[in-house]
């Protein structure tokens, strides 16, 4: 039997793979399936990650999302049986959730936004692994039972993180060269259900304002081309750059000054980092961002005015977040005993993976 890794998106392959190894290391097989969806494989492959394409980019009407996500669930679980089945599931994705439900297999979900759509997770039976800092009455008040919450100490940043050199070589295109204040922008995802265009909005206000500023020069990592064309709608004193391929989160990150995105992941990563990061999401606050803006890891705007009185060649404040790089052993842990036992979980309620 082979543990079975989903990957789904590009920032998941950030928080997922560091389990491959880890699973490896304790002499399992694993078996790793990815969507074609942005940057996913190009990640995959800079990792050295073996992977079996399985599904495409849904789209953004919910009818699309609902059918896509449904057909790749089918087609998930007409490999995994061609595979020889698998022991369980580690995933951030509902068709892989559905797919194990399918399987009569256990399927561990990691979420650290508990505003995002998880009533098809309860549904599915899944076990909901997130970041302590979120309060477990909150998923217990959607009907997930306790026997479903795994909290664990930490972010799902140190998943990220853990075992990486957090000082690399900046990609070739952002070596320092004008002496500009850098400043990383990531458009919201607008093929979210939780994408609201005030986000959007506030995103093109920040472009805006950024596009004047004579100190200033943005680097955008889209998300989708057609993002990266919508920078010809601002008028640029400096000239963006573009990333057109997939860069490490630590080449990146540590190569600019600032970070400015509506909220996910990069947000958090620069958080965990110490870059000055800014979350323009208009969307309902997470208990993780909250945690790390009272930290003052990060700085939650609700319009451009506050954006306009930031002093962009302010020195970092440096690491603020506390690091946790044992998170990935422990949960690898608890997955592997259940994996041999199946059984419940060997810790109290109020204990953490």
């Amino acid at each position: 039997m082979h543990i079975w890794i989903d990957i789904d998106n590009p920032p998941q392959t950030q928080y997922l793979t560091p389990f491959v190894a880890a699973f490896e290391q304790r002499g399992d097989e694993v078996i790793v399936t990815a969507r074609d969806n942005g940057m996913t494989y190009e990640l995959l492959n800079q990792a050295e990650i073996s992977f079996v394409p399985v599904g495409h980019r849904f789209g953004t009407s919910r009818i699309h999302k609902v059918t896509g996500g449904l057909m790749r669930a089918a087609a998930l679980v007409r490999h995994i049986r061609r595979s020889g089945g698998a022991a369980l599931l580690l995933a951030s994705s509902r068709p892989s959730a559905l797919a194990a439900r399918a399987l009569r297999i256990p399927a561990f979900i990691i979420c650290d936004y508990e505003h995002v759509e998880l009533s098809s997770y309860r549904r599915a039976g899944v076990s909901l692994m997130f970041p302590d800092v979120i309060d477990e009455r909150i998923f217990l008040e959607m009907g997930f039972s306790h026997e479903k919450l795994l909290p664990f100490r930490g972010l799902k940043e140190d998943i990220t993180f853990a075992g990486l050199s957090l000082t690399a070589p900046p990609p070739t295109e952002l070596e320092e060269r004008d002496g500009l204040v850098r400043i990383l922008v990531r458009p919201p995802a607008e093929d979210s259900h939780y994408f609201t265009a005030r986000s959007r909005d506030l995103f093109h206000d920040a472009l805006d304002l950024l596009a004047s500023h004579a100190d200033v020069r943005v680097v955008m990592a889209p998300r989708h081309p057609v993002q990266a064309e919508r920078l010809r709608q601002h008028s640029w004193i400096n000239e963006p750059i573009v990333l057109r391929r997939a860069v490490p989160a630590v080449s990146l990150l540590t190569a600019v000054n600032w970070v400015i995105c509506s909220g996910g992941t990069m947000l958090r990563e620069a958080a965990y980092l110490g870059i000055p990061a800014i979350g323009i999401f208009q969307g309902e606050t997470g208990s993780v961002d909250a945690h790390l803006a009272e930290l003052g890891a990060i700085r939650l705007v609700s319009d451009a005015e506050e954006l306009a009185h930031i002093n962009w060649r302010a020195e970092s404040t440096g690491q603020i977040v506390p690091h946790h790089p044992e998170v990935v052993e422990q949960i690898t842990e608890e997955l592997w005993h259940r994996r041999r036992e199946r059984v419940r979980p060997r810790v109290r309620r109020r204990d953490h993976v």
